[in-house]
C-alpha cells in the first residue's frame, strides 16, 4: 500500500451520517487533493428524484472525474455497482467507513434537523426521517455490496475504520507535519470475506 502522502486518489464509502464528507474535506486540506462530494455534487444537479432516473448523470460525471490526476471522492450509491467499481478500480486508496448504524442516524438527525432550522439546503423533516428509514432497511445489503467490491476491486489497498476513535486517530496521522507511511494491514481492523 501506498504511503498516504503519495495517494493522489483516494475514495471514501460510507453510509449516510459515518463522516465521509468530514474525513475527505480534511484530506483534501492536508494532501492538497480537490474533493468531489457525490451527494452535493449529484443532488444539485437532479433533485431529490428517483435514483434509477439519475443514475445516467451520476455514471457520466463519475467517469470524468475518475480520469483526472488526483482527487479524493466520497459518496457511496452502492446498489449501482458500476458507480462504485470505477471508483474502487481507480483509487491509490479506499477508505470504508463501516461505523454502526445508530451513530450514523443520530449524525443524520443532528445534521437534518440543524440544516432545517438554519433553512440551509433541501433538507425536510420528511426527507430526514426517509433516509433514516433506509438506512435501518436497506443499508445492511448496501454494506454487504461495498465490503464484497472493495474484496474484489481493492484488496490490498483498503482500510476499514469501525469506530469513531479509529478515524479520529487516521485523522490525527494526516495532521503530523512528518511524512508517514500508511499504518500495516491491520489498520486498524482487518477485514476478511468471511465478515
Amino acid at each position: 500500500m501506498k504511503a498516504l502522502q503519495d495517494c493522489k486518489k483516494i475514495t471514501v464509502l460510507g453510509i449516510p451520517g459515518s463522516g465521509k464528507t468530514h474525513l475527505s474535506t480534511i484530506l483534501g486540506e492536508k494532501l492538497d487533493l480537490p474533493v468531489f462530494h457525490m451527494d452535493m455534487k449529484f443532488r444539485g444537479i437532479t433533485g431529490h428524484g428517483k435514483l434509477e432516473d439519475r443514475i445516467p448523470i451520476i455514471l457520466e460525471g463519475i467517469k470524468k472525474e475518475v480520469e483526472k490526476p488526483k482527487w479524493i471522492i466520497d459518496g457511496n450509491y452502492p446498489s449501482h455497482l458500476e458507480v462504485l467499481r470505477m471508483r474502487l478500480e481507480k483509487a491509490d486508496l479506499v477508505l470504508y467507513l463501516n461505523l454502526p448504524f445508530d451513530f450514523c442516524i443520530e449524525n443524520i438527525r443532528n445534521r437534518g434537523y440543524q440544516n432545517i432550522e438554519a433553512k440551509n439546503g433541501l433538507d425536510t423533516p420528511e426527507s430526514v426521517e426517509e433516509l433514516v428509514m433506509q438506512i435501518k432497511t436497506k443499508y445492511g445489503q448496501a454494506n454487504e455490496n461495498i465490503k464484497q467490491h472493495i474484496q474484489k476491486y481493492a484488496n490490498n489497498k483498503h482500510i476499514e475504520f469501525n469506530s469513531r476513535d479509529e478515524v479520529d486517530k487516521f485523522i490525527l496521522l494526516t495532521k503530523s507535519h512528518a511524512p508517514r507511511p500508511l499504518p500495516s494491514q491491520p489498520p486498524p481492523h482487518e477485514t476478511h470475506p468471511e465478515h
